[in-house]
């Protein structure tokens, strides 16, 4: 098994403002704590029960926009798992950055099916919000040794970052249903247009926990 990253440093070159002038993002994150310098600028420190494992690259097709097109993105990603092989829970921070066009204001529009979605405030800057049901395959970490997750519960909060609508950010919190204590291993969440009471409890249950797995540090 590979040595897992307990300290990563990324530089990322972004296009700023309508003038076109490029500048210099830097990315840091040291002992559960992320940093951002632009695009957003925030700081965040992670529970200490997840342990970092490192930042992954990726390419996908965006969808929602006018200009359909290729995009790039980051994936800091950090995990509970007691055995190093089967995840229990985890949080991402997501930047996807598209290379044509623009991404559509209703960041999760395409998301199905939709258990719950709103808004909420993260340092005073407005953020959406949604929960869903998916599977998850970290394989950009296979190397690690963890399996994928079939059935997973996320709780995500983005916004756009960028004044040109070229960069979105999302803070992703997630659960391994198949591993749930309570009442998240109902399959009934993969149809969520009715929850029960015991279904809705378990649902706010997990949103406290996605609240307490991270929290924002204010600027100096």
């Amino acid at each position: 098994m590979k040595k897992l990253m307990i300290m990563a440093i990324l530089t990322i070159t972004f296009l700023s403002g309508c003038s076109g002038i490029t500048t210099r993002a830097k990315i840091e994150v040291n002992d559960n704590v992320f940093y951002s310098s632009m695009h957003p600028k925030i700081k965040l420190e992670i529970d200490k029960k997840f342990q970092y494992i490192g930042n992954a690259k990726g390419l996908g097709s965006a969808s929602g926009t006018d200009l359909t097109t290729s995009y790039g993105g980051n994936m800091f990603t950090f995990i509970n798992s007691s055995d190093h092989i089967n995840i229990k829970s985890g949080i991402i921070l997501h930047k996807e950055v598209i290379h044509q066009g623009y991404w559509d204001s209703n960041i999760y529009k395409n998301y199905k099916p939709k258990i719950k979605s709103g808004n909420l405030k993260i340092n005073n800057k407005k953020y959406k919000s949604i929960i869903f049901v998916h599977s998850l395959n970290l394989y950009e970490f296979a190397d690690n040794g963890y399996a994928p997750i079939e059935k997973a519960i996320f709780r995500s909060i983005g916004r756009i970052v960028d004044p040109r609508n070229k960069i979105l950010f999302h803070i992703i919190y997630f659960e391994n249903i198949l591993l749930a204590n309570d009442n998240l291993k109902d399959s009934a969440y993969v149809n969520p247009s009715y929850l029960n009471d015991t279904q809705q409890r378990a649902i706010n249950d997990f949103i406290t926990r996605a609240d307490n797995a991270f929290k924002v540090i204010p600027e100096e």
